[in-house]
């Protein structure tokens, strides 16, 4: 099976999970992934701020250190 079917079949199944949880409510469904989205969004987006402020903080270290 090529890995474009494979992922195609991994998606179907992840729909019919989501909706399923939803007791088939397509409304609910999106509801529930734009939310989740929304979450993984805030998550990125402190992590990047994490990342920024280290960078930071490592570039003052070698400045400091030279």
């Amino acid at each position: 099976m090529a890995a474009s079917k494979r992922a195609a079949d991994n998606y179907e199944m992840l729909v019919e999970e989501t909706i399923a949880s939803c007791d088939g409510n397509l409304r609910s469904a999106v509801r529930a992934l734009l939310i989740a989205n929304e979450h993984l969004e805030a998550e990125v987006s402190q992590l990047r701020d994490f990342a920024r402020a280290s960078a930071r903080l490592d570039g003052a270290r070698q400045n400091y250190l030279h």
